[in-house]
């Protein structure tokens, strides 16, 4: 019996010697040279708004589709400023967002900040503050802990469906406890649960190293569905659109208005103290729009819902809106060209185009925004 046991154990002692090796060699030379992971910049510990290290550069990629360069400037905002100053020469302009306004799919210097710049033609200028996964609410928290610093003539909410409820409902995810929510009792706000600060996990560094960047980042694996499918198990999976489950939006219709209402309120009320304008932009659904680009639109059901609850909110605190469904259902009628990638449902370059247009053309057509 030792002779098979002490085999077995020799056997053991390779594979896993093997497997180290193999992984050496992916993670030093394949993922680093070959097949090059995406890289994400690192957060800041320990801020007041969370935001990333500043003076970081890097490609962003997803499959063999995107490889957008991204800089972090001394603030910690991606953005093709190398630094936001506070003192002004000219009408200044602030957008915050997440994700899509965070824009790491596209080259710094082409999202819809920098596009609305150029169609100024030095007029004014605009910052942008975008971070990722961030909510409604927390847009409001940015609008009074960083952004009113750089003292904007104008402000823009630039919002996307899945701002709404998760600015009462607490997400999974690396620093959602970094974003302020709101606390309800069914349809009425009663309270701000402020942020807390963001702290590294202790799984940081594997989300940092070459192989993991690759696989989640870049090939865009899912490893709790590859889990599940391992382990045999079944998913029902909701109907999504705009990337929200959309089964829900009836039943969370009253809280979704209410919280809206609340933040529009709060933030027109800040920015009337600090002397700055405030318009909210939407972002439209878009595989509505590429399923039936003809219209008319059912605005009563699906993620339209939601457009139409930032139109009432908005109506009601007095606060320009510019919903994006129509004008980009305009465009792709007439060019049949869409407004994301194949493999991310953010906006590519088109998207932040149209998107800063429509801006542009609002500006343009109310020079009272900028104090004109």
């Amino acid at each position: 019996m030792k002779k098979p046991i002490r085999q077995l154990f020799i056997n053991l002692g390779v594979t896993f010697v093997t497997l180290v090796v193999l992984g050496c060699f992916f993670e030093f030379i394949i993922f680093e040279y070959i097949l090059k992971a995406s890289e994400f910049p690192t957060l800041e510990s320990g801020g007041s708004v969370i935001k990333y290290q500043p003076d970081q550069e890097g490609v962003f990629r997803v499959r063999d589709e995107i490889a957008a360069e991204f800089t972090i400037n001394h603030n910690g905002w991606n953005s093709f400023r190398k630094g936001y100053v506070f003192e002004k020469s000219k009408p200044r302009i602030a957008i915050i967002g997440d994700s899509f306004l965070e824009a790491l799919q596209v080259d710094s210097d082409a999202s819809i900040a920098e596009r609305l710049e150029e169609f100024g033609q030095g007029a004014y200028e605009v910052y942008r503050f975008g971070i990722s996964g961030a909510p409604l609410s927390h847009y409001l928290h940015m609008l009074r802990e960083e952004v009113v610093r750089f003292e904007p003539d104008l402000v823009i909410f630039n919002l996307v469906h899945n701002d709404f409820n998760e600015s009462y409902d607490f997400m999974s995810g690396v620093y959602s406890s970094s974003f302020l929510k709101l606390k309800m009792d069914g349809s009425r706000v009663v309270e701000e649960i402020h942020p807390s600060q963001y702290s590294p996990r202790w799984y940081a560094p594997i989300r940092r190293s070459n192989t993991w960047r690759y696989l989640a980042g870049r090939q865009q694996i899912r490893f709790q569905s590859l889990r599940n499918l391992i382990l045999g198990k079944k998913t029902v999976q909701p109907k999504y659109q705009a990337n929200i489950n959309t089964a829900s939006l009836e039943n969370k219709k009253e809280k979704n208005l209410a919280a809206t209402e609340y933040v529009f309120e709060q933030a027109k009320k800040f920015c009337k103290q600090s002397g700055a304008q405030l318009i909210v932009v939407m972002d439209g659904v878009r595989q509505l729009i590429y399923e039936k680009s003809e219209g008319p639109f059912d605005r009563a059901k699906g993620a339209l819902v939601l457009n139409d609850i930032v139109f009432i909110a908005a109506r009601n605190s007095e606060i320009t809106y510019i919903d994006l469904h129509d004008i980009f259902a305009r465009h792709y009628r007439r060019y049949r060209q869409k407004f994301e990638f194949s493999y991310d449902g953010h906006w590519n370059e088109l998207g932040h185009e149209i998107a800063a247009q429509a801006i542009y053309d609002v500006i343009r057509a109310q020079p009272s925004l900028l104090g004109q």
